[in-house]
This record gives C-alpha cells, sequence and structure tokens, in this order.
C-alpha cells in the first residue's frame, strides 16, 4: 500500500507543498553522519523518534498554502476570515482554491473497506440503551453539558463536585480524544467517521479503552445520542458566547468549529487533562512512515532509497507520542504536533519532523497553551482557526513519521465554506506506477 489512496479519500494538494518544503530541507543531507553543510545537519537532527524543538527547521513557520478555502496569503481573504471572521464565501475566494465546483460526494462507506484499521461512519441506534449520566460542568462559569454513556462513566471521576478525566490505566488509550462535529451524525446525508473501535488497537491489534468527546451543537445532541457506537457528547454552551465583529452576539448554534474546538480545550483543561489528540470526523486512516533511509525502523520495514509506509492503528501513533521521557523532557516544549497527510510524493521523505502548519489531527499540550500560552481557538472564527492558532502558540510541529488519511465530504463539517471553481488549483503527482501485488494488497487491506 506504498502509493495507493483507498476510495474515497480525500485527494487534494492543501498541503503537498508542506510536505515538499520539508524535502527541500532535507535535499542537501541525508540522516546518517555523512552529510555535510547545514541541509545535512537539519536532516540529521530531525529525523530522530521524536522531535527537538531546537532542531525544527524552519526558525519560523511558513506561510500557509493554497487550500479550499482559498489563498490564505492573499490579504483580503485572510482579512475577511482571519480577522473579520465572516462565514460568507469571499467573492474572489475560487480563483485560487483546491474546491472543485463539480466535486461529487463520496459514498457513506468509501474507503472503509479496503483501509486497514479504519476510522468508520457511525450507525442509527436507540439512544435509551446508552444509559447516559449527565455532568454539568462549569467552564469559568459557562455550563455545558457531557451526556456520558453508562459504559464511559468509570472514566470520569467527581472530585470536590468538580468532574475530572482519571488518569488511563493499562490497555488504555494514553490521551482523550476530542473531536469537533455538525451535521455528520448517523441519521445526516453524509456520517462522520466517529466510530473509531477499528482504529483505537494497540500493537497486538488488542481492543483499548478509550475517551471519544464530540463536541455538538444544542440542537444536534439527539442525532449525535442516537449514533453508535456510542461516545460521550459534549453539548455546546445554550447561551451566546461572543461578541462577533461582524454579526453581534453568537452562541455555538450559529457558529462554527472554530467555536467547537474553543469549548473542547477549555473543557480538557478543567477535566485536568495535560494533552488531548484533537481529531476531525474526515480522518479516515493512518500510515506509519519509514523514512528514506531512515536509522529507525519503527514499523518493521527495511528502510532503503524511499520511504516507506504501513498501515497503523491510532492506538499505536497514540502509543508512541506516551512515551514518558518524550512527554517530559521533549512535549513540555511543543504547543501541538501535527501530522502529515498521506501522499504519492512522500516516498523521497528523509525529514520526521519540520515546523510547518497543521491541520484535522493534533496532539495538544493543554497545559501549555491554557496556562502558560493563555493561547486558544478563536471561536469566532468559521475556518482557519487551526491557522490562526499556529501562529499564536507558535512552538508547532509536524510530524513525518505519521500521515493520515482523509475522506472526502460535499456536507456538515465546513463544507458549507469551501470556494469552488471549475479550473481549481492543482498540484501535478505523478506517482510510480502500482504494480499488480500492490494493488491486491491495499484491496484487502493488507497494510
Amino acid at each position: 500500500d506504498d502509493y495507493a489512496l483507498p476510495e474515497g479519500a480525500q485527494d487534494e494538494p492543501d498541503e503537498d507543498a508542506e510536505a515538499m518544503e520539508a524535502l527541500a530541507e532535507a535535499d542537501a543531507g541525508g540522516c546518517d553522519d555523512e552529510g555535510g553543510g547545514e541541509g545535512g545537519q537539519v536532516a540529521r537532527r530531525n529525523c530522530g523518534l521524536y522531535p527537538v524543538i531546537d532542531h525544527l527547521r524552519p526558525q519560523v513557520i511558513r506561510s500557509p498554502l493554497v487550500g479550499k478555502y482559498g489563498d490564505p496569503v492573499d490579504g483580503a481573504l485572510w482579512d475577511w476570515y482571519a480577522h473579520r471572521g465572516k462565514r460568507e464565501v469571499h467573492p474572489d475566494a475560487h480563483k485560487r482554491t483546491t474546491g472543485h465546483i463539480n466535486e461529487a460526494p463520496a459514498p457513506l462507506t468509501a474507503g472503509a473497506a479496503v483501509a486497514k484499521f479504519p476510522s468508520r461512519p457511525t450507525r442509527v441506534h436507540d439512544p435509551r440503551e446508552r444509559g447516559d449520566d449527565v455532568l454539568v460542568v462549569s467552564l469559568q462559569g459557562t455550563e455545558v453539558r457531557l451526556f456520558v454513556p453508562r459504559r464511559h462513566r468509570e472514566y470520569f471521576d467527581l472530585q470536590d463536585g468538580q468532574v475530572r478525566l482519571r488518569p488511563p490505566r493499562h490497555g488504555e488509550a494514553p490521551f482523550p480524544l476530542l473531536c469537533p462535529s455538525s451535521g455528520r451524525s448517523a441519521s445526516d446525508p453524509q456520517v462522520g467517521l466517529l466510530d473509531l473501535s477499528a482504529t483505537m488497537v494497540d500493537a497486538d491489534d488488542r481492543p483499548l479503552g478509550f475517551v471519544q468527546i464530540v463536541a455538538v451543537k444544542p440542537s444536534e445532541v439527539d442525532s449525535y445520542r442516537a449514533s453508535a457506537p456510542f461516545f460521550t457528547v459534549m453539548e455546546l454552551p445554550r447561551t451566546s458566547t461572543v461578541q462577533h465583529a461582524e454579526y453581534g452576539w453568537l452562541g455555538p448554534e450559529q457558529l462554527g468549529v472554530g467555536c467547537a474546538r474553543h469549548w473542547l480545550m477549555r473543557l480538557a483543561g478543567e477535566l485536568g487533562v495535560e494533552h488531548a489528540f484533537l481529531i476531525d470526523d474526515s480522518v479516515l486512516a493512518w500510515r506509519g512512515v519509514t523514512l528514506k533511509d531512515d536509522a529507525h525502523g519503527l514499523f518493521g520495514k527495511e528502510p532503503c532509497g524511499k520511504a516507506q509506509f504501513t498501515s497503523v492503528p491510532l492506538g499505536r501513533l497514540l502509543a508512541h507520542f506516551a512515551d514518558p521521557h518524550f512527554l517530559q523532557e521533549g512535549m513540555t516544549r511543543f504547543s501541538a504536533i501535527g501530522f502529515a497527510r498521506f501522499r504519492p510524493e512522500l516516498s523521497r521523505l528523509r525529514l520526521g519532523f519540520a515546523r510547518a502548519h497543521i491541520y484535522a489531527a493534533f496532539l495538544i499540550n493543554v497545559r501549555k497553551i491554557l496556562h502558560e500560552q493563555r493561547v486558544n481557538f478563536r471561536q469566532d472564527l468559521f475556518i482557519w482557526e487551526d491557522l490562526m492558532f499556529n501562529i499564536e502558540a507558535r512552538d508547532i510541529c509536524k510530524c513525518y513519521r505519521f500521515a493520515m488519511i482523509k475522506k472526502k465530504f460535499t456536507s456538515g463539517g465546513c463544507a458549507e465554506h469551501v470556494a469552488r471553481s471549475a479550473t481549481p488549483f492543482m498540484k501535478c503527482v505523478a506517482p510510480n506506477k502500482l504494480s499488480a501485488n500492490v494493488i491486491a494488497a491495499e484491496a484487502i487491506a493488507d497494510g
């Protein structure tokens, strides 16, 4: 499965150049001691098992790239979306966008049958079988409700009237999974990939216990509570929470993904969480990357002259970054660590880490962000809240040792904000021809 993308997976160039920038940093030298010059040093220092913040390059995060919402380098668009927080599509956004005007929705089950360790769509189920405990959590005076299924209640503790997450035990995921979602419940036209049961397994494919909290608008609570397998549903505040510069006082019911991420972060802080994994409902599957001439064989492949990819579960990724030494010595200096999007051109990759914008899935240092940096996602932004967060948080790392595959959606989430064009901005990709064995391996999910 070195190059094949599962059917229905997202195949957009939003982050292609990010990967190419990382490749350019490493082109002057490999991950051994023979590479000379600054480029060789950069490559050697950033191809270990874990990132080191002082070794990251470039020293300052580069400008974000053209994506499906338009070109964030365009001053007019940046002012429209990131400064003014407009929800309407900018009249000129279609001039440089990766969104196609004729883009068809992917089938509900596209990719699920051919991707190993997939995140899958949820199914409609009787919410009465959840046996919910309703926990009211005050976030500095603003209340949210958590609808906790009976079998997940053991993860939560009440301490002096405050709700806390207990520390993970053996056989459980090391970090809680926090997900914003809207318009993608099991009863919606397109269903979010919120069934994580197949990807939350350990290195021996044994199921992991895990905390999954999905933040939804108040009007959508019932539909998400009827989505199975069951997860904890966070009802976002029912009251107005921000005075928007363009639209006046608004609450989560009228706001977008920036608002959901904002309140998930505040919830994580209140629950006493030091690290949390934020993940979108469009992440389909994961690949472990054996870098070109890699000195570390993480995934059982013999290093060679090109990067190699192995299907891995999300549980494997979380376990990797839960290494105690890294959490105590390395992660303390990072605000967040994100991941590349799987693309064929990553086959030339020999750089494990770089300072670059991160999206869709990231490990968050909750304590550093909320209490030291006092940064959070802006709840008044409908798109590019992640770009603004990256810029403000600063200590951001993109990891190329794991890569995510995303599924394409045309409804729910931020779909209404996509700038679509009949001639979208595209990057020409010419992957190596697939062998019959590779095609067969992908078809039977033999990653």
